[in-house]
């Protein structure tokens, strides 16, 4: 937790999220530093949803809205962060600016206005759970999918959702591996040479990879490399699969409780030979035989 005479910032673990609360107006660094503090702790915990108490104050100085909108928002999209929540009382004196903020935020983020932090709780959790569903030629058909535990199988027959699949590789050659929880619906435990997951409602294949690098292993990568796209009927799936280069510190690895439970790092003959194997998830060696076709030549 930081916090000062101006404001005070948390992470709540329950939520999986940041609470920022303005306790009065402030200006440059008295506003600069608890922002960063709310900052730090969305890069500690990617994905999370980050929630602005504004119903005592926020700033109006020109000076920290460039510096938000130049150094703050971008910083912020690296975290994984997809939700904004505003606290705000039902007739607000500050009501123009948080539009301007607004504007600026929607973006690249979702924006939540409510009168309670349980409201945007609610409102955050509902979309989570919403997938668009893709014809056979990748368009969104405008059609929306409530997700539920192991339920892709109620998907129509000719519809798709997104899922994306991320394998990691480190400047150094070599390939991260995690082990899936035993919580999950498909392939509980085992160990998988990718991120991933399914997009959430209104996401572009990029946008969820990137999330999900960052949700399940902390990690930003320096760029990304769209290696296949795959249709999987048996699991009503339209996978874009990428390749993430990263050069980060090999022990920053972040795991994502009820996603992730241990990880490690393989050279690539180490990887090769797990994709061979019978560990190794069949249906990820499909989506990735023509990468692997050409790492063996490497």
């Amino acid at each position: 937790m930081f916090e000062t005479e101006f404001a005070r910032t948390e992470y709540i673990a329950s939520d999986n999220a940041v609470l920022h609360v303005w306790k009065k107006e402030a200006h440059l660094e008295d506003y600069r530093a608890p922002v960063t503090a709310s900052l730090d702790l969305l890069r500690e915990h990617p994905g999370s949803i980050f929630i602005v108490d504004a119903r005592n104050g926020f700033e109006d100085v020109k000076e920290d809205v460039e510096w938000g909108f130049e150094f703050f928002l971008p910083e912020l999209k690296k975290t994984g962060c997809k939700i904004w929540g505003f606290i705000l009382p039902e007739v607000s004196h500050i009501e123009g600016e948080i539009d301007l903020w607004t504007k600026e935020i929607e973006k690249n983020f979702r924006v939540i206005r409510a009168v309670s932090y349980e409201e945007i709780l609610s409102q955050s959790q509902g979309d989570a759970e919403l997938w668009d569903l893709y014809d056979r030629d990748g368009n969104r058909t405008g059609e929306v999918f409530r997700r539920g535990f192991g339920n892709f199988r109620d998907i129509p027959e000719g519809r798709y959702h997104l899922g994306v699949d991320i394998l990691v590789r480190h400047i150094d050659g070599t390939y991260l591996l995690t082990r899936r929880s035993e919580d999950k619906d498909v392939y509980p435990g085992y160990w998988e040479a990718s991120a991933g997951g399914s997009a959430v409602s209104g996401e572009e294949p990029l946008e969820a990879a990137e999330r999900e690098l960052a949700e399940e292993t902390g990690l930003t990568a320096d760029r990304m490399e769209l290696v296949g796209v795959l249709f999987k009927d048996s699991s009503r799936a339209m996978f874009y699969t990428y390749v993430a280069y990263v050069s980060c510190d090999k022990d920053s690895v972040k795991l994502q409780e009820g996603e992730t439970t241990a990880y490690k790092w393989v050279d690539r003959e180490a990887y090769i030979r797990h994709m061979d194997s019978d560990e190794a998830i069949a249906s990820q060696r499909a989506r990735y035989s023509s990468y692997i076709d050409r790492i063996r030549k490497e």
